[in-house]
């Protein structure tokens, strides 16, 4: 007899993903980032952030990865992205633009963290640190990079 899981509660958690179950069992409201958490843990998570990566608002100033992994945009680029992102998650038609509009956000305000110190954000650290953390650890490669430096960069 093969081991194969039967339902998603028999794969093994991650510490992540333990701590949010405990979260929602304690009653914690959930966070529209929880939703993009989840499509990112998805069997086709990956596929699905290479598509959004090449949408609108996150491809708008050229190559995402050039512009926010390798920090070639400006803190005003980036500003842009966000605020981009923040229209399409308002005025979101579906799903998918509402998640794309989350996740041009939270990379925008990662890639300025990362590359340029600033928080071109409202929110404060203390809120938006453990948001990109959570998201580094359901990212791929260069993207989890980013967010984990974004997390533990200085303000300037």
């Amino acid at each position: 007899m093969s081991s194969v899981p039967t339902s998603p509660y028999d794969q093994e958690l991650t510490e992540t993903g333990v701590t949010r179950l405990l979260n929602l069992g304690l009653g914690g409201a959930a966070r529209p980032v929880d939703e993009l958490i989840d499509r990112l843990l998805q069997n086709d998570g990956h596929r699905w952030l290479s598509s959004a990566l090449g949408s609108w608002p996150l491809a708008a100033q050229g190559s995402p990865r050039g512009q926010l992994c390798e920090g070639r945009a400006t803190v005003d680029a980036l500003r842009s992205i966000k605020n981009d992102s923040k229209d399409l998650l308002k005025r979101a038609r579906d799903r998918e633009d509402r998640l794309a509009g989350l996740l041009g956000y939270f990379f925008s305000v990662a890639a300025a963290l990362a590359h340029h110190g600033e928080l071109i954000t409202s929110r404060p650290r203390a809120e938006v640190d453990p948001i990109l953390l959570e998201l580094a650890e359901v990212t791929p490669g260069a993207w989890s990079k980013l967010l984990s430096r974004a997390a533990q960069a200085r303000s300037a």
